[in-house]
């Protein structure tokens, strides 16, 4: 038990540091609303509500269809988190690409779910930006 502990403890440090991970994942943990500080986020307190920290497990770009971005959302919170499916965008060069994912998913606290939100193809070439629900941003490399 002591052992799963420290190692979700050490995951949880990893991504709040916001490790590169692979060579198209990242990890990231969005901004909370809250006045922005001079101290490192690993030393900001814990908020009771806050966004869930989230990981870029894959981008996948489908030929010309569509692109889609697998994402793995982690609830540290001690409520429930509601992740919307809408209110995570892609922009390409700037320009938001139209979503074709729709729903929402539940998560209690401590739980972790992994979500796939798909969008129209992007132009060949253009920079890829993720926006998450909390209004955190990640470039994406296709």
């Amino acid at each position: 038990m002591g052992l799963a502990r420290d190692a979700f403890r050490a995951l949880t440090l990893a991504a709040t540091a916001g490790l590169a991970v692979g060579g198209v994942a990242g990890v990231m943990n969005p901004p909370s609303s809250a006045p922005s500080s001079s101290a490192p986020p690993s030393a900001a307190p814990s908020s009771a509500a806050g966004p869930a920290p989230v990981r870029v497990t894959s981008v996948d770009l489908l030929g010309a269809d569509r692109l889609e971005v697998t994402l793995r959302f982690t609830n540290t919170g001690r409520t429930l988190a509601r992740i919307d499916a809408a209110a995570v965008r892609v922009t390409a060069d700037g320009v938001p690409l139209r979503g074709r994912t729709a729903g929402a998913v539940d998560l209690r606290p401590g739980a972790t779910a992994d979500r796939t939100v798909a969008f129209d193809a992007p132009p060949a070439g253009a920079g890829l930006t993720l926006t998450l629900p909390g209004g955190g941003t990640l470039p994406l490399r296709l």
